[in-house]
């Protein structure tokens, strides 16, 4: 998945950061966006801000979820 960016429409404006990333990126679940919020992966108008944040109207929304990798545990892959 590489960078995604997306404009806050006007029936948007009000929701939380995190259930509008939900809502536009299908099949990464709330808790995971969460966590990648939280390591930097979305910025709001070039800004980092917490999952909680409200968006307003036309407010430019970037997800990168390479940005958060590093900071995040992933699971290792190991031979069985």
């Amino acid at each position: 998945m590489d960078r995604l960016t997306f404009t806050v429409s006007p029936e948007e404006a009000g929701t939380r950061l995190d259930k509008y990333l939900a809502g536009k990126v299908p099949g990464v679940s709330r808790t995971r966006l969460k966590e990648m919020i939280e390591a930097g992966a979305a910025e709001v108008e070039g800004r980092k801000e917490r999952p909680r944040r409200l968006l307003k109207t036309g407010e430019a929304v970037v997800l990168s979820p390479f940005r958060a990798r590093a900071r995040l545990r992933l699971p290792e892959k190991i031979p069985l």
